[in-house]
């Protein structure tokens, strides 16, 4: 309990925790709290969620895993952690490497209050039009990042931006031990702008499926505005929520992937052609909260 409230201080430095928030945080009748934890053993790459795989995480009726997509943003998720800081309760991130360069203070804090985080690419490109290798690069890179910011080990777990897989990479994931994330309910908040209305849809879904995996993006305003509203008809819909850690440790990719090599572009790494001294880049421009991803997952 102890470690559960330093966790909710902490984020306090970004979204303040009032004490009567924090009472009924502690007040098991009011908030929704954790019903149980699951560890996940990422060996060989297990696929969850029904939207794209046959089978999903074995959970209870009325059982909820919350998951957040695309962060940290500096606006809106601390919103969300104040939220969920209220119910005492836990959530898995998956942020992306670039956001957690912009913003690692929002990304700390994420991590501080004790959810889970995952990966998910370092620019959020669609995986699946790219080649192997610069798919790859772009998964590992986003790893190695979020890692960086954090200030903390990630679990092995992984979602591809846009859902969109391949045959080839879910075995690279396999042979990585990376666990793959997809989804059973998507909240759709990507396209809707009223908050009222994505709680409404939500909801609705969670009780035609039972539970099951929840897909939000902790980059939009009306999941930060409506959040509270949202895990509020959680606890009054009997929902019960299920925080997922891992059981295996995320383990460091092949250095090749990571850089460039002579199998990137085919040359031979002893070749004495010289090559024509690459242009000068121009000053990169300042990324700021308007410059934030804008993608459906």
């Amino acid at each position: 309990m102890r470690s559960l409230i330093i966790g909710l201080i902490a984020v306090g430095s970004l979204a303040t925790v009032s004490t009567a928030v924090l009472a009924d945080c502690l007040d098991s009748g009011k908030s929704l709290g954790v019903a149980r934890t699951i560890k996940i053993d990422s060996t060989g790459g297990p696929k969850f969620g029904t939207i794209q795989y046959p089978s999903t995480i074995k959970l209870k009726e009325r059982e909820v895993i919350l998951t957040f997509d695309d962060g940290p943003h500096p606006q809106y998720t601390p919103k969300i952690l104040k939220a969920l800081a209220a119910h005492c309760t836990r959530a898995t991130f998956f942020p992306v490497g670039r956001m957690a360069r912009a913003y690692p203070k929002t990304l700390q804090a994420v991590v501080k209050a004790g959810h889970t985080i995952g990966g998910h690419t370092y620019r959020h490109p669609n995986l699946a039009r790219l080649s192997k290798r610069a798919a790859i690069r772009d998964i590992e890179k986003g790893f190695q990042a979020i890692r960086k910011y954090a200030g903390a080990e990630v679990a092995p777990f992984f979602r591809f931006p846009f859902l969109s897989d391949s045959k080839r990479l879910r075995q690279y994931a396999a042979e990585r031990d990376l666990a793959i994330f997809s989804v059973d309910i998507v909240s759709n908040d990507s396209y809707t702008p009223n908050a009222n209305r994505l709680v409404r849809r939500t909801i609705a879904q969670l009780k035609r499926k039972g539970g099951g995996i929840v897909l939000f993006h902790d980059i939009k305003r009306s999941t930060a505005r409506g959040m509270m509203n949202f895990l509020n008809q959680l606890k009054a819909n009997n929902f019960k929520i299920v925080h997922v850690v891992a059981k295996t440790k995320f383990s460091n990719p092949a250095p090749m992937y990571l850089t460039g090599s002579a199998a990137d572009t085919g040359t031979s790494a002893k070749s004495s052609t010289k090559r024509k001294p690459k242009p000068k880049k121009a000053p990169a421009k300042s990324f700021g909260p308007r410059d934030v991803f804008d993608f459906p997952t």
